[in-house]
């Protein structure tokens, strides 16, 4: 079986690839989705974390996998609307928008 810590490594890789996350796995806003509407922005997180997080499912200690993949699109996302707003810090973006990040 694999190790979650191998999985999570190969994983912050794509997501550094595709704009998600830094090189050390820190989230960052995405500034290739920013003329997406609010919804669909956060309706392509959501799927995106669905799929990696169903792909690893077999994987034994999956929960802190996942808890990891969702923190990291979380904020992504909460970064990317940051910016597409002009709300300035992630406190103003979670009051305005704290239902539909959270779910």
């Amino acid at each position: 079986m694999l190790s979650a810590y191998l999985c999570l490594n190969k994983i912050i890789k794509q997501l550094y690839k595709y704009n998600y996350t830094n090189l050390i796995g820190n989230p960052i806003k995405n500034r290739k989705l920013i003329h997406f509407s609010i919804i669909n922005l956060i309706k392509h997180y959501k799927n995106i974390e669905k799929n990696i997080s169903n792909h690893y499912v077999y994987l034994s200690d999956y929960k802190r996998l996942s808890s990891k993949i969702h923190y990291i699109f979380k904020y992504s996302c909460a970064l990317t609307i940051c910016t597409k707003m002009k709300l300035k810090t992630l406190k103003n973006t979670f009051k305005k928008y704290k239902k539909t990040l959270l779910s």
